[in-house]
């Protein structure tokens, strides 16, 4: 999803002091030229001045600009910005210094190309760029000379006035660019109300018998936000909520249910609820009434019908609908099998910025399925997924770089992502990074850390890994010779699809 987009959908409401607020993905801002080699960053009313502001080195190229939003319960906020190379997978490095902010928003330029500009007539440049940013709100692009592509991209600063710390992105040891946190992710909203705001506290409106507040109050109980955490009095106020009809309150009583949290599990009711809230006009329960009749949840198994939910939510632009769809017609689930719905409805769901949907979608790049075979496309896609933190793609990203599949090998640049695949529980992520240990690839060989990964991921039922842990135990390489553990794990691992470990299997019956 795109910054403009995302300030567009946002509900309006009253916020709470002391609550925090709702962290967005990374948005998509603008794209960006650096000519020279330096970026300055600095408030949008002195730039080009560098004495206040934050000089930052940078290699030439094409930026891309991101930035993540808090949603203090209709208040949305600029909490972070990133500049990065584009293309590349940025990674938080060291702080760079701070730069301070008078007029409550953040600019940056090219510190060569925007002075010098701004040397050839600077009060006709003071006065066309005073004018151009008195246009601007929360974000925006400031023109200084629109026909050399002279500008300054706006952001507005967190909360306003005051100094932030500046951090320098990295892809390795390189540096490609910086990163501004202007608001800490659980930090509170920290205006106190007015006295009309403080009449519409939340609480006192949702005891009054406001449906949406009693919804936002369950909200709140559920994930812990601003209360602690407590199932029984989200589900209380999810029911107050819909009782007056309030569909999303409705569809998550139906995740309660479905969950045995603050209800019994009752997966039965669970659907029911799901239902209701769908006629209500609930997406999300669509969603869910199609994740039922997938997995056989309160109801018999029903793949035709569950496409037809998730159709019906996808057509409506519901993000997780247009990806389950989409993995329905890649493997033919209640639908015939086509490569390439699969890609229009990735497509779809990618231009919501769904993490999954970068990965699936960048694997029918990689296999060239219902799009042309595309590696490079294929990497881009897993490393929009990987800065979401997806697993899957950290691991398929890890992958590529392995084998030089749309990118430069790169042994160690593969190990990075791998690890941070298998930090999150990925087990095939686990095994190769294993693989990689064991050899010696990217990093000095660690038998004793890829037997500890090839452990964790075989009891998570890696057959990759179930193979070289039987190996191991076979040849006593790294733990003590055990013929029957060895057996065992290679008896699972043949039984998991691996035909090495079948062929070991039947070579050691035949000694």
């Amino acid at each position: 999803m795109n910054l403009p987009d995302y300030f567009a959908t946002r509900r309006a409401g009253a916020p709470e002091f002391g609550l925090p607020g709702t962290l967005s993905n990374w948005l998509d801002f603008c794209q960006f030229v650096l000519h020279g080699p330096q970026f300055l960053v600095a408030d949008a009313a002195f730039i080009p001045t560098v004495a206040d502001g934050l000089t930052i080195a940078a290699p030439p190229g094409n930026y891309t600009a991101e930035v993540k939003c808090l949603d203090f319960w209709g208040d949305t906020r600029i909490a972070r910005l990133r500049v990065y190379l584009s293309g590349q997978v940025p990674e938080l490095g060291p702080p760079l210094g701070k730069t301070w902010v008078d007029t409550g928003m953040t600019g940056w330029c090219d510190l060569q190309v925007f002075t010098a500009a701004w040397n050839q007539d600077a009060a006709a440049a003071a006065a066309r760029m005073s004018a151009t940013l008195a246009k601007l709100a929360k974000f925006g692009i400031a023109e200084l000379d629109t026909s050399a592509g002279v500008v300054m991209p706006v952001v507005s600063a967190g909360f306003g006035d005051g100094s932030y710390e500046v951090y320098e992105l990295r892809e390795g040891d390189r540096p490609i660019g910086f990163e501004i946190e202007f608001i800490a992710a659980t930090a509170p909203y920290p205006f106190p109300p007015t006295p009309e705001a403080g009449a519409r506290k939340l609480r006192q409106a949702a005891e009054m018998g406001d449906a949406n507040a009693q919804w936002e109050l369950g909200e709140c109980y559920r994930s812990g936000r601003g209360v602690a955490q407590d199932f029984p009095e989200a589900a209380k106020w999810y029911a107050l909520a819909s009782r007056s009809g309030h569909a999303e309150a409705t569809f998550q009583m139906g995740n309660l249910y479905s969950r045995g949290q603050g209800f019994g599990m009752d997966l039965v009711i669970a659907r029911e609820l799901y239902e209701l809230a769908a006629s209500r006009g609930s997406l999300a329960a669509l969603n869910g009434l199609g994740n039922c009749y997938r997995q056989g949840r309160g109801v018999a198994v029903d793949l035709a019908r569950a496409a037809a939910f998730y159709r019906e939510a996808a057509g409506k632009g519901f993000a997780a609908a247009q990806y389950n769809l989409g993995l329905f017609h890649q493997l033919g689930l209640g639908v015939p099998q086509d490569y390439g719905l699969a890609v229009k409805w990735y497509e779809a769901a990618v231009k919501q910025g769904l993490p999954q949907a970068f990965c699936n979608l960048g694997l029918c790049y990689l296999h060239g399925q219902g799009v042309p075979q595309d590696a490079r496309m294929a990497v881009q896609l897993f490393q929009r997924g990987a800065i979401q933190e997806h697993p899957l793609s950290r691991y398929n990203l890890g992958h590529c770089l392995e084998t030089g599949q749309g990118i430069e090998q790169d042994f160690a640049k593969a190990i990075r992502w791998y690890r941070k695949a298998a930090d999150q529980g990925l087990a095939a992520a686990q095994s190769n990074l294993a693989v990689l240990l064991k050899n010696g690839q990217g990093a000095p060989r660690d038998l004793p850390a890829a037997l500890e990964l090839f452990r964790l991921s075989a009891e998570n039922g890696s057959a990759q890994s179930q193979y070289h842990l039987g190996l191991a135990y076979e040849t006593g390489e790294g733990v003590a010779a055990d013929p029957f553990a060895a057996r065992e794990w290679l008896a699972k691992a043949a039984k998991g699809g691996s035909r090495e470990a079948a062929e070991r299997l039947s070579a050691m019956a035949n000694l």
